[in-house]
């Protein structure tokens, strides 16, 4: 994060995260025994990338005037958040493989 003093009294404030996440899966299933035996068996893959992004910005004022205090706050934020995924399948392959 960065905090800016801008002005007596007034801070600057920002705060960025990023995320990143693969998700690979493969998966093989028998021709000859099991689940897929009757469709001359399987293998499939899967990939997921996610990505997230936030970002947070904020400005305070705080200010005393003798025994009594002020302060007021303003926020924003910004999410974002995309998934490319991907996913292949095939069946029947050749006898002995």
């Amino acid at each position: 994060y960065a905090e800016i003093t801008l002005a007596k009294d007034l801070t600057f404030k920002t705060n960025f995260a990023y995320d990143k996440y693969l998700y690979d899966y493969y998966n093989y299933a028998s021709n000859e025994v099991g689940y897929a035996s009757s469709v001359g068996g399987r293998i499939s893959q899967d990939r997921d990338v996610t990505t997230a992004s936030t970002i947070t910005n904020s400005l305070n004022y705080k200010k005393s005037f003798g025994d009594h205090n002020f302060s007021a706050d303003v926020l924003q934020e910004a999410y974002q958040y995309k998934i490319d995924a991907f996913g292949a399948q095939g069946e029947k392959f050749l006898p002995g493989v």
